[in-house]
């Protein structure tokens, strides 16, 4: 059930990327076989039940007593040095069990997921289509278009920057990007604005996911899709719900002004990567019947990826 999802998800992206008009040839073929060779890793990988597999992994790794710091501090200096030495194996590349993080590695061209990431609100085995691919569809889809943001879009699927953009597709890219910068940093929080430029990679990237979840989700047979007892919601309203509900949450004006002066999260406040993303796809305002020129239905949306 979750690679299915991923990998729909990623024929979603290589469809994208097929018809972007602006994308010229030979880069277009390249950016395909970047996405292609994306690999999921998803879970934990098989070696780890494996006591010999776990023993050599953790051979050279000096743990003392009462000294959590410093064979914390080993550990990771052991996965940094298998990682520039260029092992490419998923299994150099984590530690046994990951735990918290879902995020695109560059360098091996793949997307982890890890198994705590299985639960509420983003997997359960039970969950409707439109509702699991609102919530693990979109992080597949964040994740994956990651791999054409700004910081590495020239990099290739060996992970080294060397797709030559020409000036047109440049151009054409740097134009979107700067649309989504300057509508994330004309918005405020608490009176402090948003910085857009320092949020673009992440402001790219849930954009783009939430469509191509939508497009994945939209692609099935949804006729045997349970619906929610209770809520007069449409398909497409619920999968919109289903993403919306991953950012829900209640923090202080304390906590959210400290974080946006001095904590540095590269991603925008939830309230805002969850009303600017939707505000900027036209399918979400068709779903809530949002006027044209409402909050949620702007005459201008931004997106780089379409």
């Amino acid at each position: 059930m979750v690679n299915s999802v991923a990998q729909n998800v990623r024929q979603q992206m290589l469809a994208t990327i097929d018809r972007t008009t602006w994308l010229e040839e030979p880069l277009r073929k390249k950016l395909l076989e970047k996405a292609q060779d994306i690999d999921f890793f998803c879970g934990y990988s098989d070696w780890i039940i494996d006591a010999k597999s776990l023993d050599d992994y953790y051979a050279n790794f000096e743990v003392v007593d009462d000294e959590l710091l410093n064979a914390t501090t080993a550990a990771m200096r052991e996965v940094v040095k298998k990682l520039y030495k260029g092992l490419t194996e998923t299994r150099q590349l984590t530690t046994a069990v990951d735990l918290g993080f879902f995020a695109y590695d560059p360098f091996n061209n793949t997307v982890f997921f890890t198994i705590d990431q299985f639960q509420q609100p983003l997997f359960e085995p039970s969950f409707s289509k439109k509702f699991l691919y609102g919530g693990l569809g979109y992080v597949f889809g964040h994740e994956v278009t990651h791999a054409f943001d700004v910081l590495v879009r020239k990099w290739d699927k060996n992970g080294l920057p060397v797709i030559d953009w020409p000036p047109h597709s440049d151009e054409e890219y740097l134009k979107r990007v700067k649309c989504l910068t300057d509508q994330y940093s004309s918005k405020t929080l608490y009176g402090i604005h948003l910085s857009g430029n320092y949020t673009v990679q992440e402001d790219i990237c849930d954009n783009n996911a939430v469509r191509l979840a939508y497009k994945a989700f939209k692609a099935l047979e949804l006729s045997s899709d349970p619906i929610f007892p209770g809520l007069n919601l449409t398909d497409d309203q619920t999968f919109f719900l289903s993403y919306s509900q991953k950012y829900c949450r209640k923090a202080s004006e304390e906590f959210d002004t400290v974080t946006l002066k001095y904590y540095g999260d590269t991603h925008s406040p939830s309230p805002y990567r969850v009303n600017m993303t939707l505000s900027n796809y036209p399918a979400f305002a068709k779903a809530f019947n949002c006027p044209l020129g409402s909050p949620m239905n702007p005459v201008k949306k931004c997106a780089v990826w379409e």
